[in-house]
């Protein structure tokens, strides 16, 4: 069964959008009934082989603002490198991406898996 690829069009605060044909491959949240701030990450596969990382920000305080950054990868291990850059380590919700892209993706699984023999 084929995968039907969707247009993404990611609009990034102080850089230009990213714009690629994919799908997206893993989500985590930590938003719940009682957020005023929450962090959401998403994780997708280009058509080219490709990988990006979206990390969403968003804040319901007054003077605060939402926030987008993302990037595009050759290779996961780079893609998991920027996640825990961007956070000084992985938290919950890169986890909570990360392993969701490992039930789908075998390079993430790969990338992210520790087999021991």
């Amino acid at each position: 069964m084929e995968t039907k690829l969707e247009s993404f069009v990611i609009k990034r605060d102080n850089c230009p959008p990213l714009k690629f044909k994919g799908e997206k491959i893993g989500f985590g949240s930590d938003r719940n009934h009682n957020s005023n701030r929450w962090n959401e990450v998403s994780l997708y596969q280009t058509a080219g082989g490709r990988f990006v990382a979206v990390r969403k920000y968003f804040s319901q305080w007054e003077g605060e603002k939402n926030f987008v950054s993302a990037e595009p990868f050759s290779c996961v291990s780079d893609l998991i490198s920027w996640l825990e850059k961007e956070r000084d380590g992985l938290g919950s919700v890169e986890q909570e991406a990360i392993e969701s892209a490992a039930k789908v993706s075998s390079v993430f699984d790969s990338a992210w898996v520790e087999n021991v023999e």
